[in-house]
C-alpha cells in the first residue's frame, strides 16, 4: 500500500451516490497510523466501509444494556417486597429497590 493513504468510515458527512450512504475519511501517513485507525473502527477502503458488513458490524444495543422498563422495576420491587402505588417515580423506585438491597431488607 502506498502512503499517505486514506482510511473510511461510515456514517460521515460525504454521500456516496452509489450505495446512497454517507462516510467520512482520514488521512493515514503510515502504516502504523492506517493500523490505529483500523482499531478505531475506519477501513482501509471505501468499498470496505459502505459494504452491509461493515454495518452488521455495529451491534444494537444488547437487552442488559438497556434501562428496566416500568414492568421489569415493578416486577423487581414486587420480588423485594418494597411497596409503592402508581404515583411512584420510575427514579424514585429504583432507589427505593437500592435501598432494600444495600440494607438487605428482602422479604421472602
Amino acid at each position: 500500500m502506498l502512503f499517505p493513504t486514506l482510511a473510511y468510515k461510515t456514517p460521515g458527512p460525504h454521500y456516496d451516490p452509489v450505495t446512497k450512504k454517507t462516510y467520512d475519511f482520514a488521512s493515514a501517513a503510515d502504516e502504523k497510523q492506517l493500523a490505529q485507525l483500523i482499531e478505531k473502527g475506519w477501513y482501509a477502503t471505501k468499498e470496505e466501509a459502505l459494504t452491509p458488513k461493515s454495518v452488521e458490524s455495529v451491534q444494537a444495543p444488547q437487552k442488559d444494556d438497556l434501562p428496566p422498563t416500568r414492568a421489569e422495576i415493578e416486577q423487581m420491587a414486587r420480588d423485594l417486597g418494597v411497596k409503592f402505588d402508581g404515583r411512584t417515580s420510575d427514579k424514585k423506585l429504583l432507589k427505593m429497590i437500592e435501598d432494600t438491597l444495600e440494607d438487605g431488607d428482602v422479604v421472602d
